[in-house]
């Protein structure tokens, strides 16, 4: 059984080139009542801080160039995939992109709140390079959060979730085990799919073929 720490990073791995930390929510149990959703209110994340990761699709689309939404759907669904060696994995509700895993008392969530922020707020969006369970990514600026916060729609159901947020400003993940990883490998792992899809070898029609 290897630990939810080495997943993260595996995970930061495959996705460094095209994601970035919108910022960090404060436990949700003083709020939970204002949230109609049972996943954002699951009792596992409510006395946790939340640490929010973001797509950048316009960074996506340049690494893999998709030419179908089915792969573009496989490429998101890898970046997320477990080994049956991991003592925990992402919990997820798929059709809503909604993707979450518990580490070491934080809790790392991608979701469709985020999908969103990233295609149409994208102008505000500036970055620092940080570290994330000591593994390179990106984060937004505090400047940059302040002005997307400042862009949202006060009735929007968005509004609750982002005014919440302050900035990530350093590595909140401290490692127990650092495991080595072969970061090589994760990343070829992505390439293949894609070319999979784009060879005929991956998708519709790819048993006739």
């Amino acid at each position: 059984m290897r630990p939810t720490e080495t997943l993260l990073r595996e995970t930061i791995a495959k996705m460094a080139d095209f994601s970035f930390i919108l910022g960090v929510e404060p436990p949700r149990k003083e709020i939970d009542f204002s949230m109609s959703s049972e996943w954002l209110i699951h009792k596992k994340v409510l006395g946790l801080s939340v640490i929010h990761i973001g797509l950048n699709f316009v960074d996506f689309r340049d690494k893999f160039n998709p030419e179908s939404l089915e792969e573009d759907a496989a490429l998101i669904k890898k970046i997320f995939m477990s080994h049956k060696a991991y003592a925990k994995k992402w919990e997820s509700v798929p059709l809503a992109s909604l993707y979450r895993l518990y580490v070491n008392n934080y809790a790392i969530e991608v979701n469709s709140l985020i999908f969103f922020i990233s295609e149409q707020l994208e102008e505000f969006q500036d970055y620092h390079q940080t570290k994330l369970a000591e593994e390179s990514i990106k984060a937004l600026t505090p400047e940059s959060l302040s002005k997307i916060q400042q862009q949202t729609d006060s009735k929007s159901h968005l509004n609750l979730h982002l005014q919440r947020l302050i900035p990530y400003t350093s590595d909140l993940i401290s490692l127990v085990f650092n495991e080595s990883i072969d970061k090589e490998k994760i990343d070829q792992e992505l390439t293949k799919v894609s070319e999979d899809y784009k060879t005929g070898r991956r998708g519709i029609g790819s048993r006739s073929q």
